[in-house]
């Protein structure tokens, strides 16, 4: 999945979230630009995997908080882009459960950073992609 995406990297982080206010998507991308800024070094061996689902998009504030998602992504990949390398890759769509999980197989971190809800289900589902049984 890696190469069909054109992603060349030494550690993969990956966000997996409806795009949606409560997730921190902007904050998160933010957080990884600061990490940029603090350990140049690694940059072009990181790539940064944001999957968006489009949620409620007939809501103006759900329209706006896509274009500022965006807008992060380009401005952060302008920052920092070296050659074809991008530091975000940000895939709005709806994928499939298997595409999702076999993202989960290949990231190195999952970076979860909700504002308001908890995590219960990216735990689940992250140990179940890793082969391994969530505890109840």
């Amino acid at each position: 999945m890696m190469k069909q995406l054109g992603i060349q990297a030494d550690f993969v982080g990956i966000g997996v979230d409806r795009l949606d206010y409560t997730k921190g998507i902007p904050e998160r991308f933010r957080g990884i630009e600061r990490f940029l800024e603090r350990n140049p070094s690694t940059s072009d061996g990181l790539r940064f995997v944001q999957v968006g689902a489009p949620s409620r998009t007939h809501i103006a504030r759900y329209q706006d908080l896509i274009s500022e998602v965006e807008s992060e992504a380009e401005r952060i990949n302008r920052r920092f882009q070296a050659n074809h390398w991008k530091p975000i890759l940000f895939l709005k769509r709806h994928h499939t459960h298997k595409e999702v999980e076999r993202l989960y197989r290949v990231a190195d971190l999952c970076l979860v950073t909700s504002l308001h809800d908890g995590m219960i289900w990216w735990r689940r589902n992250t140990w179940h992609a890793r082969g391994r049984k969530a505890a109840r």
